[in-house]
Formats: C-alpha cells, structure tokens, sequence
C-alpha cells in the first residue's frame, strides 16, 4: 500500500484513492481533509530561516512527491544523488552527480514516532513541503509520523567537492546524499495531549470511518513486515523498503590533509543540520535549544545528564559516562570537553546508553572494557568478563549502523589478531563483519575487503570483486581514499586475474594521483611515458611534487625532466632545484644543491641556497654526497660552523669519520665516542668480514691485518647475497 497526505489542494498528489480536491464524501480525500482553517484556527504561516552554515542533514523525505520518489531511486541506480539544500528546502540535482553507488546494510530495527505542533516545526522537518500542509491543519493540532527503520542504502562518499562531480547543472548542488533510511512510515494528524505509540499511528483510521477530523492516514510500508527484519540481512523486508530519511553531507572547498590532527568538537557540532533557532533533539528539528533531549557535550552537568539519561535519552547516557565528571568545555579555545580519566568511566550510564540505541555510547564502553584488559591486578575473570561485554557492545554498535563497530568486532575474528576469551578465530565472521563495514559506507573497510579478495586470504580470490570494493573506497573522496584507486591501477597494470589493460590502469592511477597518492602519480607517469603522452606523463608528475604531496620519486623524476629537458620541457635548473628540494630523498636535495653550487639554465648560482639544500639532505638522509656538499662549502665560510658541523655529525649522526675530522679541525671529540666507534668497526672487520670495516677500524687506530683489509666492503657481499638469492 502506497499512499500520499493531502491537506487540501496542491499540498501533496496522493496515489491512491484521492484524484482530485473534489472527491466525493466519505472517501479518503474527504476524510484528510480538514474545513478550511481560519486565520485564527491555523497553526500559523512557517516562517524559518536557513541553515547557519552547510554542514551534514538528516531531512524527511516521507512527503515525496510519487514522481520526486521514483526520480531519487533512478538518480540512486547511476550513481550519489547530489542536491541542494538549505534546511528550508530541498532538491533533486537531477543532472548532476557525485561518483560511486549505494549497498543496503541492515540494523537493529528502530520505531519511533515524531510529533510536529507547529508550522515551523513541518517547515524544519519537511523541506519538501511542510509549509504547504501546515497551511491545512487547525490550531492544537499535531502532525505525528511513524518511522520505522529496519537498514541503511549507504555509499562511501565522505569528501567531495565540485571538481569531484559530473554533469550540468552542479553550480546548484551543495550536499551529497551518503545514505538514505529504510523502513516504512506512517502519518496521521493527532491532537496535542494525546500520546500514541507507532503502531497506532499505522493503524490509524483503519476501521473505515472517514468523517471529518478523525485521525488521518498516509503510509508506505507494513510494520507487520518491517517486524521481520534482522539486522544481518542483505536486503530490506517487502513491503519495508520506503526511503524515509536523507543523511546528507556537504560538498567541501577542499579536502582534509590526513596528516592535521582533527580539531575537538563536540556531539553537538556532528547534530544534523536544523535551520538557525532550531536544535537536533535526535529525531527532528525543534525550536530553541532549550528543548533539545540530549545533555550538552560541551557543558552538561552530571544532575543535567542523568536526567536526560533516565528520561530515555541515549546521548545524555553517553555524556554523563564520558564527559559529565570534567570540566565543561573552555569556550575562549578550539579545544573540547575533555573526557574523565578511564578509572571514573560511568560504565552502567554507557551501558543503558547503548540500549538506548546511542553507537557512541556502545563503542566507549567496549573501549573501556578492552582497555581493563591491560590494567595490573585485574583476574583473569574479569578480563574475560569484559572481553564479553566489549564484544556485545561493538556487535550492537555494529547493528545500529556503526561500521567501526563491526571494523572492532571483525578484529574478535581475525586469525592474525589477539586471541580474545569466548570468541573463536572465524575467517567467515572476520569477512562478513568487514563486508558489513564497507556497505555501511566506510571507505578504509572496502579496501580491505578488497584487499581479501584480491589476495584470496580469507576471502574468495576475484579480481572482479576486489576491484568492486577498492571502487567503493576510491569514490569516498578522501586523500587517504585514494589508496583504492592506486590498488584498481595495480590490478589492470599487471594483469592480476583480469587481462592486463593499460587504459584502464592509467585512469585509475589518474584518479588516486589526484587525490594525492604519490605511488599512483608515479606508476602513471610509467604509463603515459610507455604510451607517448609526455603532457599526461608531466600532469602525474607535477600533482605527485608540489607544496602539498612532496613524493620521493615524482619528484626526482620531475627535476630529471626539468634538467635535462624531458617530457617536452625546456631546460629550467631552477624548477628543477625546486623540484629536488621538495622531494629531497633519493640524493634529490644533493642534487638541487649541486644545481645552486654552479647555477646556469635559468638559476643564479648561490652558495647560500646550495648550503641549505646540502643540509637538508644530509640532516634528514644522511645522504653522502649531500654531506659532502655541505662540508665543501663550510670549509669556505666558517671553522666555527665547520666544527658544529663535525660535532654533531660525530656525536649524533653516527659518523665515525667525521670525529677524526672534528679532531683535525681542532675540535674535541668525546673519547667513548671514540671508544664505540672503534670496538664497532673492529667486529665489522672481524667478525662480519667487511672490508670498509677493517679500512675504517685502521683510521681510528686499530690493527686489521692485510689480509683483513683486502676483504670485500659491506655494500659488495650484499649486493652477491642478493644476486645468490635471485
């Protein structure tokens, strides 16, 4: 059954019975509609203002239109829906979308009822159209909506930004749909006063009576099916699969450097968006923060949260466990409450947390409880107690749709992890549970699931499926997400289980260079080489070597390129220092510095800058020719420097022969340093048989007999271990 609430003309097109505003009496049109409300009698004109900023969304969706419905299940089948939304409104980008797709993972049932009492409250709710059907509805009376949610349809976007979409018509978009909520819906009107539990709302107005001003209905879904649901399962219940909720995120300016360090930010700050002067209470929008359900993160107090908690409140549980004994959080910094020390962890308040469907709350408790693992003095009793209680707190952080929660669980499971008491090792239950991560939306789990089957460890061996999975993780969006691209590259470059196809190798590699993988950049450049393409092959380059990815190779390659003019390039010593110095592994840095020693081609020479490049090489690689070069040119400048130089690379470098130069340039080395450096290079001659050994203990005083000095260097016997191996 499928039907749509009309509240007098235009609101909403109903599918079923309803055709027209002039349906005779006693059918369900007339029984939706109300009289026409005065001015006095409605519940006012919405008046809401838009987000204060874009950030994530969780908009109804359950007054969708029959033809908006069935253009978000097409838009969902090619690809991420992408719209635009404000908190007052809500549309379909239809041509436009963002990469990658969605798979259903099922959760722990939930059935909720959301009561709405005023216009504002539909408008904040309903973007769509909550201020039409405000407009129909008399004064005292209430919009009560029934949500059931049995699973989730969840791609793995998390970080998108404009560049990251196709199509026309993108300058409109400014959220991606990550997911959407399945299960079924139930909407009736109601009065305020008047309590009614879900199944009364699907139930409403089932007894045929269709007078005016009784309990309205509109419904997708069957409760008596979505009741059949399991949290494992692969696909919804028929009749329980109607879209109810949106989980948006925002389209972002630029992408996260994984290497900052995430500010603090409060459960507060990841609350869906509501529109300015509205607060997320856990299930809706509602005016003034004042009415907010849960306890504030940043500043509840332990009186504040434990009712919160024992009002039913799963996030006030959460933050009376973790927050509520600390210090509220300082307003004036960027830094966040802080949680108590481990010891003082409100474990009960985490538990009924966690019953109360709050995730968070269930993954700080298994936390807490691993972490008793490692305490001295705690029985082994306890500590299988506890292992039990973590992995029934992650199996339910998992079913109510937290994938590090099954990640955590799948980790009980694993063969190469820690033996945990009461938990079997099982390669299928590690498999399933990271499978479930991935179709949750967690773009690191697909590349591990890809990893599986791409190896045949634990999972069957598939190239076809293993590619699946790293697709998941590369259309995530993220930089570290670019690890699934590079691994699709792989895979078609070598022709692992699939016939090799260079084309399609080079756009994969192409995507991950772009979300700075500098190992994608380089086997690119490979490729575009092999196929005559010196601009592509340049592109990889100059997007593995910049300010912000400094790879090792593409940057050595580009400054190649650069100074001897390869790729369609003409000579330029000065790009290519610049190249050298970003890199500056490899012996890049004694390169650049070298280019700044002679100059030519565009550089002016500079003893200055070839100094900093020789040091830079020499202090962080210890790369010879760099410190040769930095010595040379000290030898010029200062014996003060000179000494430092000798001293620090004596002392804590490692050097034994720049003590003995320390001490010719009338410097002090310490005598055990002496004293170790000797007794080091008499076993590298004697016992280890190296000839550069034997040479070096002879420079500082030792006594390595002819025939010892005649032996091969250390660099010669590995390099014919290495050939005996091959």
């Amino acid at each position: 059954m499928r039907s749509f609430l009309v509240f007098g003309c235009g609101a909403l097109v109903s599918l079923s019975a309803v055709a027209s505003c002039g349906a005779p009496a006693g059918q369900l049109g007339e029984s939706v509609r109300p009289k026409a409300a005065t001015g006095h009698e409605a519940l006012g004109e919405a008046n809401i203002a838009a987000c204060a900023k874009a950030i994530a969304g969780e908009p109804l969706v359950v007054d969708l239109k029959s033809s908006e419905r069935s253009d978000l299940e097409v838009a969902m089948r090619d690809g991420v829906v992408v719209v635009g939304f404000d908190c007052k409104s809500l549309k379909i980008v239809k041509s436009c979308a963002a990469p990658g797709g969605y798979r259903f993972a099922g959760v722990t049932r939930k059935e909720d009822v959301v009561r709405m009492t005023s216009a504002d409250e539909l408008a904040a709710n309903l973007p769509l159209s909550g201020a039409s059907i405000s407009a129909g509805m008399k004064r005292g009376s209430t919009l009560d909506l029934a949500l059931v949610t049995v699973g989730k349809k969840r791609a793995t976007a998390s970080e998108i930004t404009k560049s990251d979409l196709t199509g026309s018509g993108c300058a409109e978009a400014t959220h991606v749909v990550r997911g959407v909520y399945v299960g079924a819906f139930a909407l009736a009107t109601g009065t305020e006063g008047e309590v009614r539990a879900v199944a009364q709302i699907f139930g409403a107005g089932t007894a045929g009576s269709s007078a005016a001003g009784k309990k309205t209905e509109a419904r997708d879904g069957e409760l008596d099916a979505c009741r059949k649901s399991t949290p494992d399962a692969n696909a919804p219940p028929e009749q329980c699969a109607a879209i109810t909720r949106l989980e948006l995120v925002p389209i972002v300016a630029e992408k996260k450097d994984p290497k900052d360090h995430p500010k603090a930010e409060t459960a507060e700050a990841h609350a869906p968006a509501c529109p300015e002067g509205f607060a997320w209470d856990g299930l809706k929008c509602v005016g003034g923060k004042a009415t907010a359900k849960a306890c504030s993160q940043a500043t509840g107090t332990k009186e504040e949260c434990s009712a919160g908690c024992s009002a039913g409140n799963g996030e006030s549980c959460f933050v009376l466990g973790l927050y509520a004994g600390s210090p509220p959080a300082d307003p004036t910094t960027k830094i966040g409450r802080r949680p108590v020390p481990p010891a003082q962890v409100d474990a009960a308040a985490l538990t009924k947390g966690c019953s109360l469907g709050y995730a968070p709350a269930c993954m700080t408790g298994a936390h807490s409880d691993l972490g008793a693992l490692y305490r001295p003095g705690v029985a082994e009793a306890e500590k299988a107690a506890a292992t039990g209680r973590a992995g029934k707190a992650f199996e339910a952080a998992c079913n109510l749709g937290d994938a590090y929660g099954c990640l955590d669980l799948a980790d009980f499971y694993d063969p190469n992890q820690p033996e945990r008491v009461g938990f079997a090792k099982s390669v299928d239950k590690l498999v399933g549970y990271v499978k479930r991560a991935c179709d949750l939306g967690n773009g690191r789990s697909c590349g591990r699931l890809g990893d599986m089957h791409r190896d045949g460890k634990g999972a069957k061996e598939d190239s076809s499926l293993a590619i699946a999975a790293y697709e998941r993780q590369c259309s995530a969006g993220g930089y570290s997400d670019g690890d699934g691209c590079y691994k699709i590259g792989a895979i078609y470059a070598n022709g692992k289980g699939l016939p090799a196809d260079p084309t399609k190798a080079l756009s994969a590699f192409d995507r991950a260079c772009s979300l700075r993988n500098m190992f994608a950049c380089m086997a690119g450049h490979g490729l575009a080489v092999t196929a005559q393409d010196s601009g592509r092959a340049r592109s990889m380059l100059e997007r593995g070597c910049n300010k912000d990815v400094r790879g090792w190779e593409p940057c050595l390659a580009l400054g190649e390129a650069y100074e001897k003019g390869g790729l369609g390039l003409q000579r330029d010593f000065a790009k290519a220092a610049e190249a050298y110095e970003l890199g500056c592994a490899k012996g890049a840095c004694a390169r650049a510095g070298e280019l700044y020693r002679r100059g030519g081609n565009g550089l002016t020479a500079s003893p200055e800058k070839a100094l900093h490049a020789f040091e830079a090489g020499c202090s962080s690689w210890s790369e010879p020719k760099a410190c040769a070069g930095q010595e040379a040119i000290l030898k010029t400048k200062s014996k003060d420097e000179l000494v430092k130089f000798y001293e620090l690379r004596c002392e804590q470098r490692n050097d034994a022969r720049a003590c003995l130069r320390l001490k010719a340039a009338g410097g002090n080395p310490k005598e055990e340093t002496l004293k170790r450096y000797l007794e080091s290079a008499k076993m590298g001659c004697q016992r280890m048989h190296y000839g550069d050994e034997c040479k070096l203990w002879k420079e500082l005083g030792g006594a390595p007999t002819a025939a010892e000095l005649k032996q091969p260097t250390r660099e010669e016997t590995l390099k014919k271990l290495q050939a005996g191996r091959n």
